[in-house]
């Protein structure tokens, strides 16, 4: 194995050993190019043949719960944000410079000096397919085997089997399953 190799396979296990160590739950399957991960470990949980590419950023905030399902697949600049509670179902691929996120800011003001306003649940289930640049906001749900097409704002739940697109994301086509 050549050095350039061994690090590789080093900085992978290494991540992971240190998100373990801290109170992450991730199978041993993961695979990540880069350091990808800020936040409470203790909030992250990450299950069978994930695949993270350079770039992404997945934050869980403390007393957060940030739970990803098997064969999860994130692509490269992706963010996930997790400040409340985003649940990510088995079999989900996320294109490049999606951003998902469980809260939503306010203007600072004496009573909300963080900036930070309300929060409410993100959860994709199982089989979803989210296109490149697209936003998922807090409070949706993304039904089974659903797909978000490349650059849609998903601003309200998305039925199972079911195509969106647009700003808002309206459903475009129902699929047959």
């Amino acid at each position: 194995m050549n050095v350039r190799n061994w690090a590789r396979k080093l900085g992978r296990h290494g991540r992971r050993s240190f998100l373990i160590r801290n109170g992450a739950s991730i199978a041993r399957d993961l695979q990540s190019q880069e350091k990808f991960f800020s936040g409470d470990c203790t909030c992250f949980a990450c299950g069978h043949g994930a695949y993270i590419a350079s770039g992404v950023k997945i934050n869980a905030a403390p007393a957060s719960s940030l739970s990803i399902g098997d064969k999860f697949y994130i692509n490269y600049f992706a963010i996930i944000d997790c400040q409340f509670k985003i649940v990510i179902g088995n079999d989900v691929k996320i294109g490049p410079h999606v951003y998902l996120g469980d809260f939503d800011h306010v203007p600072r003001t004496a009573e909300t000096p963080s900036g930070i306003g309300n929060f409410k649940r993100i959860v994709v289930e199982d089989g979803v397919w989210i296109g490149a640049n697209s936003v998922i906001l807090k409070g949706v749900a993304i039904g089974s085997n659903s797909i978000v097409a490349a650059g849609a704002v998903v601003t309200k739940d998305v039925p199972p089997n079911t195509v969106v697109a647009g700003v808002p994301a309206r459903e475009i086509k129902s699929l047959k399953r």
